[in-house]
């Protein structure tokens, strides 16, 4: 008796494994693939990164650009100044973009980042 249940235990664990036997293939993602990137126009085009460790292999550092918020500009229009001032460096990435405000301003007054060149 104890040899009829114990084959019949193993047999169910053999075919509990061999029945449910699932396999994910993992998805293969390529750091090296480069980003696929379409112009709209003529203009510079500058990719913003979080920090300088996003970044692509192989870039050259251009330093840090800043640029002043004008009276009435609006954030978007002080990002527009910020990227065209990159691209006139010969820079197309930007990275650890921020905000400064002087002591006793309301708003922000100069928005400075980390110019890049990729390869």
């Amino acid at each position: 008796m104890k040899t009829s249940a114990l084959t019949i235990a193993v047999a169910c664990c053999v075919l509990s494994f061999t029945a449910c036997r699932t396999e994910i293939k993992p998805a293969m993602i390529s750091d090296n693939a480069p980003a696929k990137r379409v112009r709209m126009s003529n203009e510079c085009d500058v990719r913003d990164y979080a920090t300088g460790t996003e970044i692509p292999n192989g870039s050259k550092n251009i330093g840090w650009v800043e640029v002043t918020r004008d009276e009435n500009a609006s954030d978007d229009d002080t990002f527009l100044k910020l990227r065209r001032k990159v691209c006139s460096m010969g820079g197309d990435a930007l990275s650890s973009i921020s905000w400064e405000r002087q002591t006793g301003e309301d708003r922000p007054s100069m928005l400075r980042g980390n110019a890049w060149s990729t390869p």
